[in-house]
């Protein structure tokens, strides 16, 4: 609540209280409330005019209508916190922001963007070739992230949604280092009309474009659920890790590693909260695990530790 409305609010408890207290002081005078306070001050004898009888009666029936009515409309207008705006709830949560200015509207970004989250995302990484002679491994990595707005009457829109990939230079007998193959966004697999394609066609990557970005805008409405779609591979040093991080929330992260080379490989991956997990993967097979809860910044780290042609 704002300086305007508590200033609004003190005044209209004010004189509420003010014609309250008019109010009694006539139901005293004229002996309808408290009689023996007036029979005390000017003797058992005393009446009081019709007038002012007439006057009090009226004074009492107009504090009991506006009571029965604002009473109705404060119910009625009182809503849940749950039904208030975001506006409205941080400034409830932050007296000093108000929502117009720059912190109310930053506060306001801020928790707007904690609301999306995403309650399962799920990875497959493929390790597509090894080339012992550069020192090298090619990886497909694909995302389906869920991501879904836990508003319950807010939208969540932002411009900054981004995607990105950069490459650690390797020497390779090829042009081509990488490529984006896709970044979408799925709305409703029942109607391809309302999905966003981001990236049309795909995106090499090579020594003169190592790097590849892409920042696009979405908008959820209030409880809507999209998938965002990823799927790019580069070359990269084989003592490189292959690294993920979270942008939003994440409840929960399936992880699938695929080997489609002919080397059995030995695996180590990091793990945030909990320890390392190591497993070996031989030719076309592949590994699968589950990682728990994650906040932007925890990372799932792969190391690929040795790797040997089957005996």
């Amino acid at each position: 609540m704002n300086s305007f409305f508590k200033r609004y609010w003190k005044i209209l408890c004010l004189s509420a209280g003010v014609y309250l207290l008019w109010v009694l002081g006539w139901l005293i005078y004229t002996k309808t409330l408290c009689p023996s306070i007036m029979d005390h001050i000017n003797g058992i004898q005393w009446k009081p005019t019709n007038f002012s009888i007439s006057y009090a009666t009226s004074a009492l029936d107009s504090l009991i209508f506006f009571t029965v009515v604002g009473l109705a409309i404060t119910i009625i207008s009182i809503k849940r916190p749950e039904e208030e705006k975001l506006a409205t709830k941080i400034e409830y949560i932050f007296p000093d922001a108000d929502s117009d200015s720059p912190l109310g509207k930053f506060l306001g970004n801020k928790i707007s963007a904690l609301a999306c989250i995403s309650p399962i995302t799920e990875r497959t990484i493929i390790i597509q070739e090894i080339s012992e002679a550069y020192g090298a491994i090619k990886v497909m990595s694909k995302t389906n992230c869920v991501i879904k707005n836990i508003h319950n009457n807010h939208h969540y829109a932002t411009d900054s949604m981004s995607y990105g990939v950069k490459l650690d230079l390797v020497e390779i007998d090829s042009p081509l280092l990488g490529e984006v193959n896709d970044i979408s966004v799925l709305f409703d697999l029942h109607d391809p009309s309302k999905n966003r394609r981001i990236l049309n066609g795909t995106q090499p990557l090579t020594k003169a474009n190592p790097e590849f970005s892409e920042t696009f805008s979405l908008k959820l409405e209030p409880g809507e659920t999209a998938s965002y779609l990823t799927a790019a591979w580069i070359w990269q040093p084989i003592t490189d890790t292959v690294r993920f991080t979270p942008p939003r929330y994440t409840e929960a992260q399936s992880v699938k590693l695929c080997n489609e080379t002919q080397h059995v490989i030995d695996i180590r991956v990091g793990i945030p909260n909990d320890e390392d997990e190591m497993f070996q993967i031989q030719p076309g097979r592949m590994h699968e695990f589950e990682v728990g809860a994650c906040v932007p910044g925890e990372k799932i780290i792969v190391h690929f530790e040795s790797w040997k042609l089957p005996d």
